[in-house]
């Protein structure tokens, strides 16, 4: 059995990934999930890894702990301050060292070409159905629903230098998510996968193919 902490990305909560736990218990390993405190805009990256350790105190020494897109910026932090047996990036951006997140999100076209642009009053983001339909969920069978479950997204953890100066000496993999509507590299990262959609959500899109990885 393996133990898994999966860790949401922007707009997410831990409900995404509630098909996915299901399909992994049904394979006997387990799973848990968390909400970060990404709708606060006070939030750092700090925070949203320590959000991740806490609810791993129920889960064994060494899990695996999954970063579906924003969240593969949080994954390493985890692994710094925690033990973990992998690091897994699914669809995910993976931090450069060095430039903060919204530098390494820059370099993303899906990410130019509006998601950001989407601004409530706060200054936090919440995308327009049409547009979490387009990137996200354009195979969803319930994608309605989905959407509702969105929550706004703060990008004040984007405009903070990284907080590592070092990789957590872990082993690391990439889920590439082959399904998508626009590519983009993150090079010189430690990642052996170049290409992905950040935007995609295979939690949703296909939980059963998703848990087979495993």
């Amino acid at each position: 059995m393996a133990e898994f902490a999966l860790v949401h990305g922007a707009w997410h909560g831990a409900w995404c990934w509630e098909r996915t736990i299901a399909e992994l218990g049904a394979r006997g390993h387990r799973a848990i999930a968390m909400d970060l405190p990404s709708d606060r805009l006070d939030a750092t990256l700090d925070d949203y890894a320590a959000a991740v350790i806490d609810a791993m105190h129920v889960l064994g020494d060494a899990p695996i702990v999954v970063g579906h897109s924003f969240g593969g910026f949080t994954v390493p932090v985890v692994a710094d301050r925690r033990a973990v047996s992998r690091l897994v990036f699914l669809a995910a951006f993976v931090p450069q060292l060095g430039r903060t997140p919204g530098e390494t999100m820059a370099d993303d076209r899906c990410t130019a070409r509006g998601f950001r642009s989407e601004l409530l009053d706060d200054g936090r983001t919440l995308p327009a159905p049409e547009t979490a339909s387009h990137f996200m969920t354009h195979d969803v069978r319930d994608g309605d629903a989905f959407h509702t479950r969105l929550r706004p997204q703060a990008w004040t953890a984007t405009e903070l230098p990284y907080p590592l100066a070092h990789w957590p000496a872990v082993a690391s993999s990439y889920i590439v998510a082959t399904a998508c509507c626009c590519r983009s590299a993150n090079a010189g990262s430690p990642a052996t996968a170049s290409a992905s959609s950040h935007w995609s959500c295979p939690a949703a899109t296909n939980p059963c193919s998703l848990a087979r990885v495993s």
